[in-house]
């Protein structure tokens, strides 16, 4: 009897034994089908690493290639720019510069008419837009231009009924023209607003145009260089003037250049004094490259000294 039940023990024993088995069997079948599972992923994983790797290097490479398409963008944009600017001051008269005025306005959304080329009355053109009326004078100047041509705009804008005057050059202001045209409402377009109507007519991005100064010209750099110098300087008079109106009435004509090589000053003081002999005249107006004709005989001159010198 004894034995029997130790058989059955036995027997219930090596039926345990082989369920545990048969578990074991199948737990080690399915570490083996995870391992395998976990060897697929991971060789997923790396080839998904490869390909995000693929893909960044040809972002970069779009990237670079999207750079250097911005910087001959730009490139192209600044040469274009910088060519208009020499075409204006290199080719243009004062005459040609009102009508490139007109047509760069036109292309800008405005709707433009030109006066006539006298008695013009301080007004080169006539534009609207957006249901307003602008007087505008254009000023092709080698230096800086001073506060006649905002008081001359600001009395034709009454008179051609308009709602804003305006001077337009391809130079910069002296600083009684912007303290004056603040003062009377004139709105003084310099050369950085002449760049920005030529991007706008262009199609191109102003932003674009990084440093204006890049820009411009070789020979007019000389305009910002001056600034501190002009700013040394009384609005009206520069202290050279006397000196060089003596000089200029003595050989009957003068330029900017002359000026600058006779007396060593920069381009902007240089065309600065030029003007002042204009405004007060002693020599002719603005003929494109052509020098200045002295328009004021010697012994008026020797006689406007002797009453009360003009400067």
């Amino acid at each position: 009897m004894f034995n029997n039940n130790l058989k059955k023990e036995k027997e219930e024993l090596l039926n345990v034994i082989s369920e545990l088995n048969i578990k074991k069997n199948n737990f080690d079948k399915e570490i083996n089908r995870l391992d395998d599972q976990k060897k697929n992923k991971e060789k997923e994983i790396k080839e998904l690493e490869i390909t995000l790797y693929n893909l960044e290097m040809s972002v970069k490479e779009s990237q670079d290639t999207i750079n250097q398409l911005d910087e001959m963008i730009k490139r192209r944009e600044k040469i274009i720019i910088g060519s208009e600017l020499k075409y204006i001051e290199n080719s243009l008269t004062g005459l040609e510069f009102e009508q490139y005025a007109s047509e760069l306005l036109t292309n800008n959304g405005y709707v433009c008419s030109l006066t006539k080329a006298s008695g013009d009355g301080g007004v080169d053109v006539i534009a609207t837009k957006d249901g307003y009326k602008y007087a505008i004078q254009c000023k092709l100047y080698s230096g800086t231009v001073g506060n006649k041509a905002v008081q001359e705009v600001y009395s034709a804008q009454g008179l051609n009924k308009c709602d804003y005057a305006i001077v337009l050059t391809n130079s910069f202001f002296t600083n009684q023209a912007i303290e004056q045209a603040s003062v009377l409402n004139v709105q003084l377009w310099d050369r950085n607003k002449l760049i920005e109507l030529l991007c706008e007519s262009f199609n191109f991005e102003f932003k674009h145009i990084d440093e204006i100064n890049n820009i411009i010209p070789s020979s007019n750099v000389e305009y910002e260089r001056q600034k501190e110098e002009d700013a040394k300087l009384d609005d009206d008079t520069d202290p050279l003037l006397m000196e060089a109106i003596e000089t200029v009435i003595e050989i009957g004509q003068a330029s900017t250049p002359f000026i600058q090589r006779r007396f060593k000053v920069g381009y902007a003081r240089a065309g600065r004094i030029i003007d002042q002999m204009e405004t007060r005249g002693i020599i002719s107006g603005y003929e494109g490259s052509k020098p200045r004709q002295v328009i004021m005989p010697k012994e008026r001159w020797e006689e406007l000294k002797m009453k009360n010198p003009p400067v």
